[in-house]
């Protein structure tokens, strides 16, 4: 098992700190198994809040509000959500009651109070969740309750959520980021592969379920900055595509006129 190491290799400086804060906490949890490894999260953590320093300050406040009103959005749709499976908890039919029993310990499991984690936090604990509803026991116990259209409204919640959030973060990284701030993060990048690299070596010495968790959580939100990567290389090909067709009906035009 390996880390997807590729959302490294474009990503914005302002990209890359958002994306440590985020898989820090799980490859923290990794520290007491080695003290090699320890060491290394150490290091991690430090070069991480230096690129936090190095960062330009920016002003989007217009941009956080929208954000947030979006998120007590989301907030609502889980709690709709999370009250109707509760309501089944308490069903007379023990299919039915074994069911939602099993979808409301997974809720309590993966941040049953969901409004009350930080903002990326959520996304990622309802990712989690999807995944989960998705196969195996948690899909049959979803549609025997018919819990999926309600879930669907979650999701969208959340794809709405990542919209705004993606048109914060372009607003973000369309400010210079400095010299100081891209030397740090070449060094943060530097210092992330060699964690990736000493937790997948632990992991195939040892085997420990630990390392393949970790490993499996940061993949999870490294395909979420791949998938922005590309929605941005995607936008940036389009948008040069129209100045060159704009640029040459210009041409065309004023060849026409003489």
């Amino acid at each position: 098992m390996r880390f997807t190491r590729n959302c490294l290799n474009n990503i914005r400086v302002n990209e890359l700190s958002d994306f440590l804060h985020v898989i820090y906490p799980f490859l923290d949890t990794l520290g007491p198994l080695n003290p090699k490894l320890k060491l290394a999260l150490v290091g991690l953590s430090d070069v991480s809040k230096e690129l936090d320093a190095a960062l330009p300050k920016t002003n989007l406040k217009g941009e956080t509000r929208s954000v947030n009103e979006i998120d007590d959005y989301r907030d609502g749709e889980y709690l709709t959500f999370r009250t109707f499976i509760e309501a089944f908890t308490h069903s007379r039919n023990a299919t039915t009651r074994e069911q939602a029993l099993l979808i409301h310990d997974t809720l309590k499991a993966n941040g049953y109070t969901l409004n009350s984690l930080p903002l990326k936090e959520e996304s990622t604990t309802i990712r989690t969740l999807n995944g989960l509803f998705s196969t195996g026991r948690h899909a049959e116990a979803m549609a025997g309750l018919s819990a999926q259209p309600l879930w669907q409204n979650v999701m969208v919640a959340q794809e709405e959520f990542d919209t705004a959030a993606g048109i914060r973060s372009k607003l973000a990284v369309a400010e210079d980021a400095g010299e100081a701030a891209h030397v740090v993060a070449k060094r943060a990048k530097t210092q992330c592969t060699e964690v990736f690299e000493l937790i997948e070596a632990l992991y195939k010495i040892e085997g420990k379920a630990e390392y393949a968790d970790a490993i499996g959580k940061v993949n999870h939100e490294a395909d979420a900055v791949i998938a922005l990567i590309r929605t941005r290389e995607t936008l940036a090909k389009k948008k040069k595509e129209e100045e060159e067709k704009k640029k040459k009906e210009e041409e065309e035009k004023k060849k026409g006129t003489k």
